[in-house]
């Protein structure tokens, strides 16, 4: 089967600006494919989080999905290229991507949407020990005569 890639949507979460459009006036716009995309990012990044909590991972991973979409929006097929990511991840994004539903069209659209994972650098948050240690900290250098 051949696929046709005419329309890329790019997600990284860092996500959704979609490309090109295949010229057909009946397939769905890239308009309407990025804001689909754009509003099930969560799913996404859900599948990421929970493989991440389970492997963690400091690089980032990049993905490739084909979506195959029905003129009724719903998706047809999904296929992942580009190694997977982490354990568990790519049944996940299958899964979360085949749920999505699209505006209907005319015709059948197939999208390719490269998927990029970068880990989220939180700073350490204090816990309530160490804050009472520096309050107490702050109070008796404040109290002590210069």
């Amino acid at each position: 089967m051949k696929l046709s890639r005419c329309k890329s949507v790019s997600v990284g979460l860092a996500l959704a600006s979609a490309t090109a459009a295949c010229g057909k006036p009946q397939d769905l716009s890239t308009e309407q494919l990025s804001a689909v995309v754009a509003a099930e990012r969560p799913s996404l990044k859900q599948c990421y989080d929970t493989a991440l909590a389970k492997t963690p991972y400091k690089e980032e991973i990049r993905l490739q999905a084909v979506i195959h979409v029905q003129p009724s929006g719903g998706v047809s097929g999904v296929e992942l290229e580009g190694g997977g990511g982490l354990p568990g991840m790519s049944d996940c994004i299958r899964t979360a991507i085949a749920r999505w539903h699209f505006p209907r069209a005319k015709d059948p659209t197939d999208t390719s949407l490269p998927l990029i994972f970068k880990p989220e650098v939180a700073p350490p948050q204090a816990t309530a020990p160490v804050i009472e240690e520096l309050r107490r900290q702050l109070g008796a250098a404040r109290a002590a005569p210069e």
